[in-house]
């Protein structure tokens, strides 16, 4: 078994990388896609790498009510308030990454 501080060393290096990563793509697309069509990108992207960390951690011991939270904060945070986000860069002439 796998002790928790190197579990909690590999999480903070995992995010970190995928903000780095993250940032570099908004870069990228972000002159090329509107704000809707990267949003549903993005969010694709997450859902299916929640959907293969969950598997591999195993659905067991995951109550319903954490999950539907977990969902609907997906929903609000990244559907609308990413879109939002993307679109008043787009009408403001800046990529998503200046703020990274």
């Amino acid at each position: 078994m796998l002790d928790d501080r190197i579990i909690g060393i590999a999480a903070a290096l995992g995010s970190a990388t995928s903000w780095a990563v993250g940032s570099v793509l908004f870069k990228l697309l972000g002159d090329k896609l509107q704000p809707i069509p990267l949003t549903f990108a993005k969010g694709t992207v997450g859902a299916v790498l929640l959907g293969l960390a969950l598997l591999a951690s195993g659905l067991h011991g995951i109550a319903l009510g954490p999950l539907l939270l977990l969902t609907l904060s997906g929903i609000l945070g990244i559907a609308i308030g990413d879109t939002f986000f993307l679109w008043r860069c787009a009408i403001s002439g800046r990529t998503p990454s200046w703020c990274c």
